[in-house]
């Protein structure tokens, strides 16, 4: 399994980035990533990156997931009791 790259790398931003930058951040690179504005012969990539840009976003567009994570790591944003 491939190791996952921080959150933050995959939207461009920074630790301390507002919430409104983050959520710009995200809709800047969906919209450029989204599988259905890609050519058809990058589909398989752009759906990827897709998934990543959004898997990100869930995080870190989530002001409690976001703390977990900041101070866990993506082990603390994905556990929940």
């Amino acid at each position: 399994m491939s190791q996952q790259r921080c959150h933050y790398d995959v939207l461009g931003v920074d630790r301390a980035t507002a919430h409104d930058a983050v959520k710009s951040a995200f809709r800047a690179l969906a919209k450029a990533s989204h599988p259905d504005v890609v050519p058809e012969d990058e589909r398989a990539r752009a759906e990827t990156r897709f998934k990543e840009i959004a898997a990100a976003y869930e995080v870190l567009g989530d002001h409690s997931k976001r703390r977990d994570y900041d101070r866990e790591g993506l082990r603390g944003a994905t556990e929940r009791p």
